[in-house]
């Protein structure tokens, strides 16, 4: 699922289905380096990166959270 997340993220029209992809994988690394890894700067950074990547691609996520009867 990595490579599939990570080739989705290197082209522009389905990086928005990478991010979904990858965003449990960062999660679980992200709750890892916090809690058991016991650093909390590289556990925001991965947090932050796919953030950043999300804030991005904004527009490609709202008809996920917005309902149209049309």
């Amino acid at each position: 699922m990595f490579i599939l997340g990570g080739l989705a993220l290197a082209v522009k029209r389905t990086a928005p289905l990478g991010i979904i992809i990858l965003a449990p994988f960062v999660a679980v690394i992200f709750f890892y380096h916090l809690l058991l890894g016991g650093s909390a700067a590289w556990a925001t950074g991965w947090a932050g990166g796919l953030l950043l990547l999300a804030w991005h691609h904004r527009s490609a996520f709202v008809p996920l959270v917005t309902f149209d009867r049309s």
